[in-house]
């Protein structure tokens, strides 16, 4: 499959589908908790917002990521799906997914995250690179490609961060923008916006957990 159509199919399923269409269920049930909370409520800066938060439905255990290998199950104790536009005309910048892996199954899914992201970047010559690029933003690690130039299409770049810890993984899907709205003119004008927003995103994320710790 094509980078771009796999765009195509994301941005579909983000925006018009729900958070079960690429996953399965199963009959093992998992207690879920407030651990995910702090990924769906941010002021963020350049401005966006959060403009629409969904939580995965408690039967949905798990998604499939396509790698080199073929289909690779992701398990999922809990996630949402956190939606950051312009505007309430939804005049979108970014889909995240907060996910939550099942207890035991954290260093696997991660794996299987990385070399999905690692078979998207090899296989499209719109990327400025074949390899994804290594990123850290205030103690989450991860990966990221992003298109060369800003072309047309739907998506400009994904990204997936890590926390050990916490065993979580957060991916990023930056939308395109509509072309009667640009606000970039540049791609590194975009790439400026973008890591402006993961740093503001990810020290709100980090600030949250301390105010919760507090609380409890």
């Amino acid at each position: 499959m094509r980078i771009q159509t796999l765009v195509k199919f994301v941005v579909a399923t983000i925006i018009v589908g729900s958070l079960s269409s690429p996953s399965r269920s199963f009959a093992q049930s998992f207690k879920r908790d407030d651990s995910l909370k702090p990924y769906t409520s941010c002021t963020l800066d350049s401005g966006l917002s959060i403009v629409q938060v969904d939580r995965l439905p408690k039967n949905v255990k798990s998604r499939t990521v396509e790698t080199s290998k073929g289909d690779q199950r992701i398990s999922l104790a809990d996630g949402y799906r956190v939606m950051v536009a312009y505007n309430n005309d939804r005049d979108w910048f970014a889909n995240i997914k907060a996910e939550k892996s099942v207890a035991g199954e954290y260093e696997r899914d991660k794996e299987r995250v990385i070399e999905n992201l690692n078979w998207a970047a090899s296989t499209s010559k719109e990327l400025e690179s074949q390899e994804p690029v290594k990123v850290s933003f205030n103690g989450y690690e991860g990966y990221g490609t992003s298109k060369r130039t800003l072309t047309t299409g739907d998506m400009l770049g994904i990204y997936v961060l890590f926390s050990d810890a916490e065993g979580t993984m957060t991916t990023f899907y930056f939308i395109n923008q509509n072309a009667k709205r640009k606000r970039f003119q540049t791609i590194e004008e975009w790439k400026a916006v973008r890591d402006e927003f993961l740093n503001t995103y990810t020290t709100c994320i980090n600030n949250n957990r301390v105010q919760n710790a507090a609380v409890k």
